[in-house]
């Protein structure tokens, strides 16, 4: 147990500095490693993995901070948390995430692990815009990396992507955090239904967080109800829809890097209260359509 506020904030800084540092090291050998025509993919991985992985740690710490706030209110104590978390995790970036990626100073923790990940000092290699890599199979003096310009507008995209990621991880993290503040326990547990279908593949390419997967097992393997599942997990619908939309949106994304899954979509394009049976009802009425 950590005897003071400064202490733990000074473990956040060195828990995201190693981090980064393992993040950095992986990226930089995976993208060496790599085929030229796979590598801004393998770039755009690497920077939701490192996303994720802040995320996950601001998310761990803002528990740890709790007990460090002045009133003993499960809600004052959270805000607190995620407002130590948020703060340090801005500092340690050298970016306020709130804030249009455009106008990040420089330099800035986001733009040195870009340098780091593909080191080629200020100007991006060719690889890192896919338009730029089908012009220069065309040229007879192909460009071997962007213009100066174009590396700017080339970061400052992928600033945007990583923002947006690190906001949406924190925000479910610290939902979780609120609903299991909040939640009653949840009363006469049912058994719960046989599963229908296996999903495990996606859900694991997708790296949904465990409230996500839970919640998503019950509705897509199990075929339950967004009500059935608010009732045996003790949480209210509207957290059930919330989570059901965000595990739709981490697997959305990742099939931009993997095709695993593909033939499962039907579970994902049918209604979130209705799952699979959605289809089943629309196989049903062509097979009617076709005997008439």
């Amino acid at each position: 147990m950590v005897a003071d506020l400064p202490t733990l904030k000074r473990h956040f800084v060195r828990a995201l500095e190693k981090l980064t540092e393992r993040e950095t090291e992986s990226l930089r050998t995976r993208v060496r490693n790599s085929r030229e025509d796979t590598k801004r993919e393998v770039f755009d991985g690497g920077i939701r993995l490192w996303a994720d992985a802040l995320a996950r740690c601001a998310s761990e710490y803002a528990r740890r901070f709790r007990p460090f706030a002045r009133t003993g209110k499960p809600k004052d104590q959270q805000n607190f948390a995620e407002e130590q978390a948020r703060m340090g995790l801005a500092d340690f970036l050298g970016v306020d995430l709130s804030i249009k990626p455009s106008q990040w100073p420089e330099p800035n923790k986001v733009q040195t692990f870009i340098f780091e990940a593909c080191p080629t000092g200020p100007i991006l290699p060719v690889w890192f815009d896919v338009g730029l890599t089908q012009i220069s199979v065309l040229s007879t003096h192909p460009p071997t990396r962007l213009s100066k310009d174009g590396s700017a507008q080339q970061i400052r995209t992928v600033f945007e992507a990583f923002a947006n990621h690190v906001i949406s991880e924190l925000r479910d993290a610290y939902a979780d955090d609120r609903i299991e503040l909040g939640s009653p326990k949840p009363k006469n547990i049912k058994p719960l239904p046989a599963k229908n279908h296996d999903l495990s593949e996606m859900f694991d390419h997708a790296n949904l967080r465990p409230r996500q997967r839970e919640i998503a097992e019950l509705a897509w393997e199990r075929d339950m109800s967004v009500k059935a599942i608010a009732e045996h997990l003790g949480r209210h619908r509207t957290t059930v829809d919330e989570s059901l939309k965000s595990a739709k949106k981490r697997i959305d994304a990742s099939r931009q890097y993997d095709r695993v899954g593909k033939r499962l979509a039907v579970h994902l394009s049918a209604d979130d209260r209705t799952g699979p049976k959605r289809e089943k009802s629309r196989r049903r009425r062509r097979f009617q359509s076709d005997r008439d």
